[in-house]
């Protein structure tokens, strides 16, 4: 390979194509989901073509196996006018390589194709220079600036079919909160690519109930992090010790003779599980940009940003726009689910006994952490007495904004000793749709 060649190894693609035709179905499957391999990831016009034929038999539910492939390649396509001898070919270049490898391919292949949008990014930008074209070079550099996302950005025919099915089907993915009512408003459960608010006054739960959905997400399999820019790492750890302890918070945090030999038993053994469930980031300083770097790095599933308040600079309306900028864009590019918390502006709360029930013009500086939300969701804490004096325990509830889901109100039970929140029986209603 020289400076005048754009990079490409189409030795690696021709085995991990045979790899592909070798395995498990399940290779197929997360190299197309999981790794984001596209058609355009391969150089090769035969390659890109087999490939094409693979997500082709895949999408109609069938094994991608040889004799399926090649049928669905034709000769027309094929090198010499033989698909089956090309694809007769290409599994003698396979290998029965550890799934890391396999990873491994598919990361070296994603960046070639990187390497190879920059090229000739680079060599329009040339052309144009030397034409004295300015319109040419801003789209050359524009072309350069975005290479890294273009491959992720383009939807094959295939992927477009594939998510309608899965929709149809009720198989497409998404997450559960745990919570009910929640998941029945938001059109069954957090979906890749979406971003939500969850807006509440100060103090009224929207850290616990972020971190309670991020520990039911991971229950279920998602890839789950948690970016905290306002509390410290142990104060989430402790409060994470006393929900799945069933310990009060406030007798875990004491410690010493407040706890029985029984509250231990249970702590120890919940401490031996901290950190499977999500990663946890400090994140105070870190930037809008640096958080949707990580994001888009390592493919998280569900993602907690903790809070959105904390980002640098966001006393100023233009930071904050850029912020839910960077944030949105990057959660459509690593197709995960963002839950980000928000304060509210405290304009309506001062001077006030009970702070009111939280509306959409609460939301502190920005119309755009609204706008350009897929959902937004506030939490409210009743903070009146019951009849007995004691504080309340009553929650609300509210999707004020729902993007293929409903809007509407559900009760929860806040327990405050355990820090969660849980739905009270029987599960109110809903509210109209959205």
């Amino acid at each position: 390979m020289n400076a005048t060649t754009a990079p490409a190894d189409h030795a690696i693609e021709a085995a991990l194509l045979g790899t592909i035709l070798s395995s498990p179905q399940q290779v197929l499957s997360d190299l197309f989901g999981v790794e984001r391999i596209r058609p355009e990831t391969f150089d090769r016009p035969a390659h890109r073509a087999v490939f094409e034929a693979m997500v082709e038999v895949a999408t109609r539910g069938d094994r991608a196996d040889a004799v399926l492939v090649a049928s669905e390649l034709g000769d027309d396509r094929a090198p010499a006018g033989n698909a089956t001898a090309f694809i007769g070919s290409l599994m003698a270049q396979g290998t029965m390589p550890l799934p890391e490898e396999i990873a491994g391919y598919a990361r070296k292949l994603k960046q070639l194709a990187v390497a190879r949008a920059k090229f000739h990014g680079a060599r329009d930008l040339m052309a144009a220079a030397a034409a004295d074209n300015a319109e040419a070079m801003a789209q050359a550099e524009a072309q350069i600036a975005t290479a890294s996302e273009a491959a992720v950005r383009r939807r094959s025919k295939a992927e477009r079919q594939k998510a309608v099915k899965d929709l149809v089907a009720g198989t497409g993915k998404r997450w559960r909160t745990g919570i009910t009512d929640l998941d029945r408003m938001l059109g069954g459960g957090l979906r890749p690519g979406q971003f939500t608010g969850l807006g509440g006054w100060p103090g009224h739960g929207k850290s616990v109930a972020a971190s309670q959905i991020l520990r039911f997400a991971a229950g279920q399999g998602a890839k789950c992090a948690l970016f905290t820019n306002e509390m410290e790492a142990w104060e989430l750890d402790a409060r994470t010790i006393a929900n799945l302890a069933n310990v009060p918070y406030m007798r875990l945090l004491e410690g010493g003779r407040a706890l029985t030999d029984d509250d231990r038993n249970r702590i120890n053994q919940a401490v031996t599980t901290l950190g499977d469930d999500f990663v946890l980031i400090e994140a105070s300083g870190m930037s809008a940009s640096e958080i949707a770097y990580e994001m888009q790095r390592e493919r998280w599933d569900v993602v907690v940003i903790d809070l959105l308040n904390g980002l640098p600079n966001s006393h100023e309306t233009k930071e904050v726009d850029k912020h839910m900028q960077i944030l949105t864009d990057a959660t459509r590019l690593s197709s995960c689910h963002v839950i980000a918390c928000q304060h509210l502006s405290e304009h309506r709360n001062k001077g006030l006994e009970y702070p009111p029930l939280p509306g959409q013009s609460d939301i502190r500086q920005s119309g755009q952490i609204y706008a350009k939300s897929n959902n937004f969701v506030f939490i409210y804490l009743e903070e009146d007495e019951d009849e007995r004096g004691e504080p309340s325990t009553n929650a609300i509830l509210r999707v004020a904004k729902a993007r293929g889901g409903m809007r509407g109100k559900a009760p929860l039970r806040f327990v405050p000793n355990r820090l969660r929140f849980e739905s009270p029986m029987p599960v109110g209603a809903v509210g109209s749709a959205a």
